[in-house]
C-alpha cells in the first residue's frame, strides 16, 4: 500500500532510538521496523532482564534480519544514567 510504502521510506538509512521495547507496543515496534529495512536500531532498555526479554522475542520472530541493533543500557527518567 502507498502507506506502507511511505513509512518504509521514511526510516531508510537512518538510525533509530527506541524506548519502551520490552514493552507490548514496543516490542511490535521494533520488530516492524526491523521488517521495514531500516539501517540500524539502538535500544534502550534499564536492566538486563528488558534486555533478555526482548533479545527471546526476536529470536522467536521469523524473518527478521540479526544484527541490526544494539541494546543500551539506561534509563531516561534518570540523569547521567
Amino acid at each position: 500500500t502507498e502507506l506502507g510504502e511511505t513509512r518504509k521510506n521514511m526510516y531508510m538509512k537512518k538510525h533509530v532510538l527506541i524506548t519502551g521495547a520490552s514493552g507490548f507496543l514496543g516490542k511490535h515496534l521494533l520488530s516492524s521496523m526491523l521488517k521495514s529495512g531500516q539501517d540500524y536500531f539502538y535500544v534502550l532498555v534499564r536492566d538486563g532482564k528488558a534486555r533478555k526479554a526482548i533479545e527471546q522475542y526476536l529470536q522467536q520472530s521469523p524473518g527478521l534480519p540479526p544484527n541490526r541493533h544494539e541494546f543500551v543500557t539506561g534509563d531516561i527518567e534518570r540523569a547521567h544514567c
